[in-house]
């Protein structure tokens, strides 16, 4: 049992056994003693048995503890255990990590940070130990789509669970879930069961995530090669510098490694050297070890600069890393715990250590955040599993690193890929400063999260100032002639800037002729819906327009998942649909009631896997009362209806 399901169990004083979902469900079936003849009530937590020997008199049943330790008294497994190697690593104290220098922020510049990265991510994971809260959904353009060059992660969206493979809660299910990795040399299951095999050699930690103490203690323990992945443009190009990658690390392995570091530490802006991204190395590493028959035989871990979010963490597994190293987010993290100058705050009140205890933290928290998605509770299952839909690469680079992965568009090829990272590389550069000159440099604001006021240089949004503006101009225009201009220079701002997403390169095909069917327009409007919208995550106001504007048409307007104050049921403000997310935020009786239809939330495309989050400040008292909650504590909906 994987403890996603309740089971729970009652035991009596005459040897009977009942199993069943929910507690007490047998109660009354007859030949069901008394509640005063049960000797004990427990469940079976994730990973644990229980077993009942129907030939025994008493009823023969054994716990958890009973059943393993009579299956672990079988001498075999004391014989197998004897001819391997586990080595369980305690956590250690994080090292002191060195200020980022005018060096250091040129070279996390190289590989892609922004500032938004330091103030909107990184610094709340310092601060916290979780992720930033942000909004739902995004209306940046697609990594394939934008102006400005892009890690590869970005080229990767994370698949999740619908209706036949449910996701899991991992807040309130988290006692089910683990992040904890074994690195080294793993036989063959086969060979073990015919005694063929010579052992594994193997090191347990308990995250994904690593710092330099912890991965030197694992260096320590384990046969380890050291790859770099930086190489020389002038010499070869990024498609060659993979293939030898994945050469070396086949070879490594071949001779005896257990563990393959691929390493970007030596890289500096301005000395020459490109890097080989740490998303396709370790996929094309990965890969060519299959290939080879010998990816069992050791483990890769990533050391790299590029990695400041749980996305990345969660691509780098799910492409066969087994941990990661992230020195740049802990120097960042150290910058952010240091105050910057004498008399100076820093901007987070967490010491140094505790910081990259936070980020280490936050990044593992998240990673199996990113797992529930798809109903996974272990990492080993989630490791090299490649649970991505990749959008905007080339299948030349998609089969050498990302095999098997889906992939229904083209996109960069190696030598536009090598382009976007020279673009990269050659921002940070010095570019002509000398000694005598004073280095200040500081990290750009791509606008990727925010967007950024026309003109500054930022990325692109759908949702821009400039179309705000317009669309606030349009609904504010008295005169319906000039509204109507108005609007219409609203729809040109919104449809013909630059694509965002796919759906943007598609256009409607004309027909010859009009249509001769002869359909009213008050029918047609009929069939119009607007989407699942909260109480609260809009305003009052906008949430009572929306469904006055639809019963006025006649059409549907759905209430979210915020429940709808009971005043708005007798009038043109109710809400034609009622949303239901796992019971809760205001569903009453009368709250379905009041509905013609009831829509039952499964899975949501806009925050996919995860659920809604409401801030406290955002908790009025208006809606607390409408959600049936507290002022002011902040609401997160249930995740597996995400």
């Amino acid at each position: 049992r994987n403890g996603l399901r309740p089971a729970r169990i009652t035991r009596y004083r005459d040897g009977l056994v009942c199993l069943s979902s929910e507690t007490g469900s047998h109660v009354g079936a007859p030949g069901v003693p008394d509640d005063s003849e049960i000797l004990s009530r427990t469940r079976l937590g994730p990973g644990m048995m229980c077993l009942v020997d129907l030939v025994k008199a008493d009823g023969g049943y054994y716990d958890d503890a009973m059943v393993k330790a009579k299956v672990a008294a079988n001498p075999k497994w004391a014989e197998e255990l004897a001819r391997q190697t586990r080595t369980r690593l305690d956590p250690l104290p994080p090292p002191a990590y060195e200020v980022p220098d005018d060096l250091a922020t040129r070279t996390q510049s190289a590989f892609g940070w922004g500032s938004e990265d330091v103030d909107m991510q990184v610094l709340a994971m310092v601060s916290t130990g979780g992720e930033a809260t942000h909004c739902m959904g995004a209306d940046s353009p697609l990594a394939a789509m934008s102006t400005f060059a892009h890690p590869a992660y970005d080229y990767f969206k994370q698949r999740h669970a619908q209706v036949t493979n449910p996701p899991i809660d991992p807040i309130r299910e988290g006692h089910v879930m683990t992040a904890e990795v074994w690195l080294g040399n793993r036989p063959n299951c086969v060979d073990v069961a015919l005694e063929l095999d010579k052992g594994a050699n193997l090191v347990h930690l308990d995250s994904p995530v690593v710092h330099s103490a912890e991965l030197d203690a694992v260096k320590r323990e384990l046969e380890t090669v050291t790859l770099s992945t930086t190489f020389d443009p002038a010499r070869e190009s990024l498609e060659a510098a993979v293939a030898r990658l994945s050469a070396e690390a086949v070879a490594a392995v071949e001779k005896g490694a257990h563990l393959v570091v691929l390493s970007d530490a030596g890289f500096a802006p301005g000395d020459g050297t490109l890097y080989v991204q740490p998303l396709l190395a370790v996929g094309a590493c990965h890969h060519a070890l299959i290939q080879a028959g010998s990816r069992l035989k050791a483990s890769l871990v990533v050391e790299t600069a590029q990695v400041w979010s749980t996305h990345h963490v969660a691509t780098l597994v799910g492409y066969g890393a087994s941990a990661v190293h992230p020195y740049m987010l802990f120097r960042v993290a150290a910058q952010l715990t240091t105050p910057p100058a004498e008399g100076k705050k820093p901007k987070t009140d967490v010491g140094g250590a505790k910081g990259i205890d936070n980020a280490k933290a936050a990044l593992k928290a998240g990673v199996l955040k990113i797992m529930s998605k798809i109903g996974i509770s272990a990492l080993s299952s989630y490791h090299g599993a490649q649970i991505f839909e990749c959008v905007g690469l080339h299948p030349e680079v998609v089969d050498v690193a990302f095999k098997g992965t889906a992939s229904r568009l083209g996109g960069l090829d190696w030598a536009e890929l090598e382009k976007e990272t020279a673009s990269l590389v050659k921002d940070a550069s010095y570019q002509g400063l000398t000694d005598d000159d004073v280095a200040v440099f500081k990290l750009a604001n791509y606008g990727f999260i925010n967007a950024l006021q026309k003109g500054r240089g930022g990325e692109e949004h759908a949702n821009s100032p400039a179309v705000a503006k317009l669309l606030h101009k349009a609904v504010r225009e008295d005169d319906p002639e000039q509204r109507k201009v108005n609007y219409e220079a609203f729809v040109t701002e919104l449809t013909e800037t630059a694509p965002f997403g796919l759906r943007d390169l598609l256009k409607f095909k004309t027909a010859a002729a009009p249509s001769t069917a002869d359909i009213p327009r008050a029918s047609v409007v009929t069939r119009f819906v607007t989407g699942g919208m909260s109480l609260g995550a809009l305003s009052r106001e906008t949430h009572e327009s929306l469904a006055m504007a639809m019963n006025r048409l006649g059409a549907a307007s759905n209430s979210g998942e915020g429940g709808e104050d009971p005043v708005r049921f007798g009038d043109n403000r109710r809400s034609s649909i009622k949303q239901v997310a796992s019971g809760r935020f205001g569903v009453t009786s009368h709250y379905l009631a009041n509905s013609d239809q009831i829509q039952i939330k499964m899975a949501q495309g806009a925050k996919p896997g995860e659920g809604g989050e409401l801030p406290g400040y955002k908790v009025s008292d208006y809606i607390a009362e409408c959600r049936g909650t507290t002022p002011g504590v902040g609401l997160i909906s249930p995740p597996p209806h995400h």
